[in-house]
């Protein structure tokens, strides 16, 4: 602004002094002197003072500032080409994109909106009873016009939002009655994506076999693993979910084809949460972190001093215990994943009868499963823990499980318990009940095969070949006839005695108390005593599985059953001779196990015994655990229960200490694979490993 009164100041002097010399008179208007302000500068362009020179007139530099940026308002004169900028109002020509006004025509796509009057066709259409909806539709009460009113818009329940009743192709799928309710739908609509198409037919019936399918990827592996399953897989979808489920990368030594599983590579193993450097094998851990001597706890030695050998100083050479609990409150699952079984973790507190624990446990729903039973004694002996002692269970994990007897569900002796307070077996009358259940569980023991219109049983659990028809004769026509027996492409076939024929009762059962097939609620004789005279007859009852003994007629004839004498069974058990001495290879638990058991020892003499022991060229065996010791007994022999060679039916020592009773060790009786804790003063052998 005051760059404008400036030059209109100056505009006016000129302007005046103009005038002054037109009217051509003589008086002089008095000018300011030179160099001063507002006077003329000096012939050099100078001024007095402070002033500068600007056009020829001494001014204040100040005015000068405000005259260069009047300069730029000069400029900004130009800027009023700036305002020409308001022609960038000619933006607004951009409204000569009225042109767009063509575009406009564009509005013809509002006479689209005329398409909306296409919506008026919608209420004309609304006048058909059909379709339009009501006026009071959704408050809940039943008005004139309404089949239904529920006060809600949802159409999956019986009433629509047009307040009419569901019915089969309204375009509303009534849940419950209709599996669909649309010409096509894909599978995402049935609430989970996936690929492919799902059709829903003329009855709201859903299409999907063959249809629905997708493939399930595994999440990654973490470090130091193989996959110990499959890494992905077909899911197919069943109208409610898909089978089978998604699954969650886990650790587990048990393979799956239809879960995502994997385990340790090879020098690494599983410490609960990682797979650390240490060789892996098939045994579990104790769980033992202490250390003891002849009677109590002691400090755990260093490697080759006295007592080393111990359970915590080998942790790093099996697998760590790895339980997994989920489901509710009061249904919570616990899953061992080293087994793979599932067990009940909230056990009643209640004792049962052996046949009412079955039925307890075959009746069972809970989280979520239906398909549970009373374990077997190898399934229920999974959670013994001989770290432990009274219980002998992680009881963290199975906080309901008392110090007690537990019914098993057995094909010998039965019925029979296992205690929870030092692991033995017991025949009682009543006991407490925990259910199982898994894949790995033999539901369908008996399998039936037919060789040449010949028909025989195997039992997958003893392994035992049975012929499948009965036949009735007297006891020693009956030894001839199985002797002689060429049936199925073997001549193998004895008559069976009592510790196989035993394998077939099923307590849980009655006429017959068997699962096998065709078997017939009546007396089958399996032996026939050579002492004294008359000879006794030794026979099961199958109509209630009770075995028994009598002196029956000699011409008298009765059921018999002939097996085969070789029993099928896997072998794991592999002999190797290594510098001229014998070791046993186990290829399901990797371990090794030397042959040669020597003389019987005290515990603390068994430990030293291995620690120091030179064999097959190598030094570094150690004493088994009892985990480690278990995974040699095989519960289809006797005398010994066991496959390898150089272990006889004695007592072997295990380097487990019992927690609480610490002048005992658990030791393993090979006669029958029974497992008990034994005074360290006593002897017994020892069988080392690596």
């Amino acid at each position: 602004m005051r760059k404008i009164v400036r030059n209109l100041f100056f505009a006016l002097f000129l302007i005046l002094s103009f005038v002054s010399c037109g009217d051509g008179d003589s008086k002089k208007i008095a000018q300011k002197p030179e160099g001063s302000e507002g006077g003329p500068c000096y012939g050099n362009k100078t001024c007095d003072d402070d002033l500068v020179c600007e056009d020829g007139i001494c001014v204040d530099p100040l005015e000068v500032t405000d005259n260069d940026s009047g300069d730029s308002a000069d400029d900004g004169n130009t800027g009023n080409s700036g305002d020409s900028g308001n022609s960038g109002n000619t933006g607004d020509s951009g409204n000569s994109g009225d042109t767009g006004d063509s575009g406009n025509s564009g509005n013809t796509g509002d006479s689209g909106d005329s398409g909306n009057s296409g919506n008026s066709a919608d209420d004309t259409e609304k006048t058909d009873d059909d379709i339009k909806i009501p006026e009071n539709c959704g408050n809940g009460k039943l008005d004139e016009g309404e089949e239904c009113d529920d006060g809600n818009d949802w159409g999956g329940d019986g009433c629509t939002p047009l307040c009419k009743i569901n019915v089969c192709g309204d375009g509303y799928h009534f849940i419950g009655v209709e599996e669909c309710d649309t010409k096509e739908v894909s599978c995402a609509s049935l609430e989970i994506g996936t690929e492919g198409d799902a059709l829903c037919d003329y009855y709201c019936k859903l299409v999907t076999e063959g249809i629905c399918k997708r493939t399930f990827k595994c999440d990654e592996k973490p470090e130091n693993t193989v996959w110990n399953s499959v890494f992905e897989y077909t899911q197919t979808w069943n109208g409610t979910e898909w089978e089978p489920a998604d699954s969650i990368s886990t650790y587990n030594i048990i393979s799956s084809a239809k879960e995502c599983r994997f385990k340790c590579a090879e020098n690494y193993s599983w410490d609960g949460a990682n797979c650390i450097q240490g060789s892996e094998t098939g045994a579990v851990c104790t769980g033992q972190t202490k250390c003891y001597d002849g009677t109590t706890e002691v400090t755990c030695p260093l490697s080759g001093q006295n007592l080393y050998g111990q359970d915590s100083q080998y942790i790093n050479k099996c697998i760590p215990r790895n339980y997994i609990v989920s489901g509710t409150d009061s249904e919570e699952i616990v899953t061992d994943n080293n087994s793979g079984l599932q067990w009940q973790r909230n056990s009643p507190s209640t004792k049962y009868s052996w046949i009412n624990a079955v039925s307890y446990c075959e009746n069972l729903d809970y989280g979520g499963k239906n398909d549970w039973k009373l374990p077997e004694p190898g399934h229920l002996a999974t959670l013994l823990n001989y770290g432990k002692y009274n219980p002998i269970i992680d009881n963290e994990v199975f906080p309901n499980i008392q110090p007690d007897n537990y019914w098993t569900l057995t094909f010998k002796n039965c019925p029979q318990s296992l205690s929870f307070f030092d692991g033995s077996i017991n025949n009682i009358s009543e006991a407490y009940a925990i259910c199982v259940r898994g894949d790995t569980l033999i539901q369908n023991r008996f399998t039936e095969y037919s060789i040449s219109s010949d028909f025989i049983v195997i039992d997958e659990k003893t392994g035992i070949t049975w012929k499948k028809e009965d036949k009735k004769n007297k006891y020693d026509d009956a030894v001839v006839y199985c002797n002689n027996l060429s049936y199925a492409g073997f001549s193998d076939w004895v008559l069976s005695k009592g510790d196989r024929i035993k394998t077939l009762i099923d307590c849980s059962k009655s006429n017959p108390a068997s699962s096998f097939p065709e078997i017939k609620s009546d007396i089958y004789v399996y032996y026939k005593s050579t002492y004294g005279y008359p000879y006794k007859y030794y026979f099961i009852d199958f109509s209630s599985g009770t075995d028994g003994s009598s002196t029956p007629l000699e011409d008298v004839s009765y059921y018999f059953k002939c097996s085969r004498s070789e029993i099928i069974f896997e072998n794991t058990l592999t002999q190797y001779t290594v510098s001229g001495q014998t070791i046993v290879t186990d290829s399901k638990t990797g371990l090794i196990w030397n042959s040669s058991i020597g003389s019987s020892k005290t515990w603390i003499s068994a430990l030293s015994y291995c620690e120091s022991l030179n064999y097959a060229g190598f030094s570094d065996w150690r004493l088994p655990n009892v985990e480690e010791l278990k995974t040699l007994i095989n519960e289809k022999f006797s005398d010994p229960a066991t496959l390898h060679p150089g272990v006889t039916s004695n007592s072997f020592w295990t380097s487990t200490s019992v927690d609480g009773s610490s002048s005992n060790a658990w030791s393993i009786n090979f006669t029958h694979g029974s497992i008990a804790k034994s005074k360290k003063s006593g002897t017994m052998y020892a069988i080392c490993m690596r």
